[in-house]
């Protein structure tokens, strides 16, 4: 469950921090104000990542922090490895969020961009329905869905003695994804 929680959030505040609020920003042409200033493009992107991760690092340690006190989750044995993943994880789908924030061109459209992102992700990702309940064509789809990465890396850290360098492969899809974004 803190899995797909963890996921979910990452999710929302890429797709609905970023790409949402990007639109909502040009539609009240704070981003025309930006032309003016003596910065670059550059620093923005970035700011906007930060602003994603320091938003998420207290939602992480509070899930999990419920997770251990009230549901008697075990302590994690790798606790930097999972918040270095949930990391790289907020900053792929900031990255995808800053695309969509890039091309839609009103808060309407904005919205349909990303539901037809998000559910997508969501449930073929397999935070909420397993990859291996899946069919076999379903699998081999999933398999080109960033947020399948995500899922997979947070799961092993969190069940196993997995750390992030036991899950390269995830960590170099989301690296991936957030350069591509």
């Amino acid at each position: 469950i803190v899995n797909m929680v963890l996921v979910i959030g990452i999710l929302g505040t890429g797709f609905f921090g970023a790409g949402m609020r990007t639109v909502m920003d040009r539609e009240a042409n704070i981003l025309r104000r930006f032309k003016v200033a003596p910065i670059t493009a550059g620093p923005l992107l970035v700011s906007q990542l930060v602003v994603g991760l320091v938003h998420y690092i207290p939602v992480t340690v509070l899930v999990l922090v419920l997770a251990h006190f009230i549901y008697g989750m075990p302590p994690l044995e790798h606790p930097g490895s999972l918040f270095a993943f949930v990391l790289i994880g907020v900053v792929a789908f900031r990255a995808i969020g800053s695309i969509i924030g890039a091309v839609a061109n009103s808060m309407a459209e904005s919205q349909i961009i990303i539901q037809l992102l998000y559910f997508p992700m969501l449930f073929l990702g397999g935070a909420t329905i397993p990859i291996p309940f899946m069919p076999n064509w379903l699998q081999m789809v999933s398999q080109f869905i960033p947020s399948t990465y995500l899922t997979t890396g947070i799961t092993s850290i969190l069940q196993g003695h997995a750390t992030i360098w036991d899950n390269l492969q995830p960590v170099g899809a989301l690296i991936l994804t957030a350069i591509v974004g």
